[in-house]
């Protein structure tokens, strides 16, 4: 609301100029502000003859004006090679910055669009936010049909196409001359498209058959019997199935032949019967050394004479066993034609038994407490007979000491020690070697989450701990002048070296009236908070009678005293010192 404004004392139609003025963060002016936000119009008159009464200020708010969250857009993309767009439901150029909706390659993990408001001082979204709003866009691959493979090629001398190149991809190793299994490998033009199978590795095999070679038959074949198909001569480029076949008796066969041509990498390896004419052996005569030789062939044929095996001949040819470590050598009779017979005779002496390295059997392993013991055997390297066999004892090894583990541990507190033992077992057989006790002292009070209790106990800090402070001297072992302690912990000061013509006169727990130890290294029990003060005095001086000193010591000493004691009185009053001894302080000087 605008506002309002009373004239008071108005004389005459004189109507003073009132000033409206707008302020808000950023913004001070007197022009009605535009811009989304809190504002304050204050109303003030220039004129000094008049006053503003009644309400002259008045808050007032401009609220962003909303806009609908633009929303996804449910078309399909698919890579064209051209710039494709995505333009989300609902968005307005006028008011929304959009950025990523203008793509060329396809991407199906997706891009990311992203719609923000171009005023968000102004605007916001109806449903109060003003954040970016993200769409994921798809854009897919185009799809390439794979092609098929040539069927049915056969070699004809000439470069032939077993996979043709196509549209948008190309093909390495498509064509070919000679017969063969072939892969050729298709590449896409582009990460931009895929195959229309998506099995398919890029490979297509394809094949050039080998052609039938033009071949005639051999014929007039002939051969004698006892023979095989490798005597049996063929034309060129001919070679018998199996050569090693017998050609048989006498008569007419036919056998297995192959044509192998000159080219068997683009021509067929041909097969056929081929018939062969086999007669019988003639002429020769026959020995104990020698069969009859055919007059036609030249082939040795028919029986031996028999052999006479009565020759003893020390030879490899004629071994029949070799010597052994119980046994000797023995060897075959044989024929003055060199044959062997069957019949042995023996030769030499045994060879006796070679020892072995000695081997280990039947072993116990020794314990850390027990012996161990083992066979040391030793064989022949030759047969294996066992020669020798000897026990063996081994000592028991002794313990092995591991490392130290807790056992039985107690957990110290803020008050109790703690405790564990420390154990130590044998590594190998787990028998317990030492046990010592080992005590944790107890860590005393600690507040690391500043509550005012105990972490451990829960008790309060307040009555838990005790401040030492003190002034002329030092705290043991400490650098600073107090210390927060554990109630009924033992603690040592330690005073300050007297100033040259000043002497240690004690500890005071008042500023100097009262002394609660005249030991100039003081150690006690701290169960409640005090401030200790180190108190010197003069040496005593030889113009001043004893008396006359005593005399204005005391008269100081009652002077800070009573001093002492309005100053407590009145911190009392104001609640600044508290506690009985100020209470009793501020009862006697009220008196």
């Amino acid at each position: 609301t605008g506002a309002t404004a009373v004239l008071n004392g108005l004389v005459g139609t004189y109507d003073p100029v009132i000033t409206l003025t707008y302020t808000g963060e950023g913004y001070d002016s007197t022009a009605v502000p535009t811009d989304a936000g809190t504002y304050t119009v204050t109303a003030t008159i220039a004129d000094e003859n008049y006053n503003l009464i009644g309400t002259t200020t008045a808050e007032f708010a401009i609220e962003k004006a909303t806009i609908a969250r633009p929303t996804e857009n449910t078309d399909s993309f698919t890579y064209t090679g051209s710039e494709l767009t995505y333009v989300p439901e609902g968005y307005d150029e006028a008011t929304m910055s959009i950025a990523g909706n203008k793509q060329t390659n396809a991407n199906e993990s997706g891009y990311t669009v992203t719609i923000t408001l171009k005023d968000a001082a102004n605007y916001q979204w109806t449903d109060g936010g003003d954040d970016a709003v993200t769409f994921t866009w798809i854009v897919k691959k185009a799809i390439v049909t794979v092609p098929e493979a040539a069927e049915e090629l056969i070699y004809n001398g000439i470069e032939q196409i077993g996979v043709a190149a196509g549209e948008h991809y190309s093909v390495v190793g498509g064509s070919a001359i000679n017969a063969g299994e072939y892969e050729a490998t298709l590449t896409l033009e582009s990460d931009n498209y895929v195959w229309s199978d998506a099995s398919f590795d890029g490979t297509i095999a394809w094949s050039i058959a080998k052609a039938e070679p033009n071949v005639s038959l051999p014929t007039d074949l002939t051969v004698c019997v006892d023979h095989i198909l490798a005597d049996v001569k063929l034309a060129e480029g001919w070679t018998w199935a199996d050569d090693s076949v017998s050609v048989g008796g006498a008569g007419v066969y036919s056998f297995a032949a192959i044509f192998t041509p000159d080219d068997t990498d683009n021509y067929l390896i041909v097969t056929a019967e081929l018939m062969v004419t086999v007669n019988e052996h003639t002429g020769g005569m026959a020995s104990c050394t020698h069969r009859a030789v055919c007059e036609v062939c030249g082939t040795e044929y028919g029986g031996f004479v028999s052999h006479v095996y009565n020759r003893q001949v020390v030879t490899d040819r004629y071994l029949a066993t070799a010597a052994t470590c119980t046994a000797p050598v023995t060897y075959y009779y044989s024929c003055g034609c060199g044959a062997k017979g069957t019949a042995t005779f023996v030769y030499g002496e045994a060879l006796g038994h070679t020892a072995g390295e000695a081997v280990r059997e039947n072993e116990i392993a020794a314990t850390c407490t027990e012996d161990g013991s083992y066979d040391e055997v030793i064989y022949c390297t030759v047969c294996g007979e066992e020669l020798s066999r000897n026990a063996v004892i081994v000592d028991a090894l002794g313990h092995t000491a591991g490392e130290a583990v807790r056992e039985n541990e107690i957990a110290a507190t803020c008050t109790e020690d703690g405790s564990y033992d420390e154990v130590i077992y044998c590594a190998v057989c787990g028998e317990e070697l030492s046990r010592n006790t080992v005590i944790v002292e107890a860590f005393g009070h600690l507040d690391e989450d500043k509550d005012g209790s105990c972490d451990s106990c829960g008790g309060a800090m307040s009555e838990l701990q005790v401040t030492i402070t003190i002034s002329g001297g030092t705290i043991e072992g400490m650098q600073d002048s107090s210390i927060l302690i554990d109630k009924d912990t033992q603690i040592t000061v330690i005073a300050d070296v007297a100033e040259e013509g000043k002497e240690f006169k004690g500890w005071s727990i008042d500023g100097g009236k009262t002394i609660v130890s005249e030991d100039a290294i003081y150690t006690f029990i701290a169960d409640e908070s005090i401030a200790l003060t180190a108190v010197y005095e003069d040496v005593a001086s030889e113009g001043l009678s004893t008396g006359a000193i005593v005399g204005i010591t005391l008269g100081s000493i009652a002077g800070l005293l009573l001093l002492a004691y309005v100053i407590g009185a009145v911190l009392y009053k104001k609640e600044i010192l508290l506690g009985e001894f100020f209470a009793k302080i501020y009862s006697f000087i009220e008196k």
